[in-house]
């Protein structure tokens, strides 16, 4: 290694990469799908609570209408229409 102690060298590294990448891809793989908009709404009817980590909200996603309410630590969505 001599002077490069702790580093990699480019080979290496496009190595990594590649295996990183089969990894994330594996993991990926074995993920349920994502609902369709239809089986969301379906499941969240109007008056629903919908809590995520995410402040995006489900009409964007998904269709509806949806109103955010205050919360602490998270976002809830309820479905208006």
């Amino acid at each position: 290694m001599g002077g490069s102690r702790g580093l990699m060298g480019p080979e290496a590294f496009a190595q990594l990469r590649i295996m990183v990448g089969a990894m994330i891809a594996e993991k990926v793989d074995g993920l349920a799908p994502a609902p369709s908009s239809a089986s969301f709404l379906a499941a969240h009817p109007v008056g629903c609570v919908y809590m995520t980590t995410i402040h995006t909200n489900p009409g964007t996603l998904y269709g509806g209408t949806w109103v955010e309410r205050p919360s602490v630590g998270a976002f809830l969505y309820e479905r208006t229409a």
